[in-house]
């Protein structure tokens, strides 16, 4: 891979909550999902046109919520493919914490 973006958000949620949003999410717009509880992260991929982009996500508590970190590859040298997944899955995550 060549393009690489990456994003933190903060969500205002216990990590044990967080986790199973985030795996489902995860599910619902990629592929091949790996997930960890024990060690608070996941890998999945997901598309963006021909690009199969791989996904990282890490949470970490901290005290008034969780940190999700999130790390994507693409085969584009400037990351689009990559930022425009992160994207996708920060909106997605952000339906799902709104239900």
């Amino acid at each position: 891979m060549v393009g690489e973006s990456k994003r933190s958000i903060f969500v205002d949620l216990k990590l044990s909550n967080v986790f199973d949003i985030v795996v489902a999410v995860a599910e619902s717009i990629g592929k091949d999902v790996e997930s960890n509880k024990t060690l608070k992260s996941l890998k999945f991929k997901t598309k963006y046109g021909l690009q199969r982009v791989p996904v990282r996500i890490d949470l970490r508590p901290n005290d008034s919520g969780t940190d999700i970190n999130i790390t994507a590859s693409s085969d584009d040298i400037w990351g689009g493919g990559a930022r425009k997944c992160i994207d996708k899955f920060v909106d997605e995550l952000e339906k799902h914490l709104n239900n």
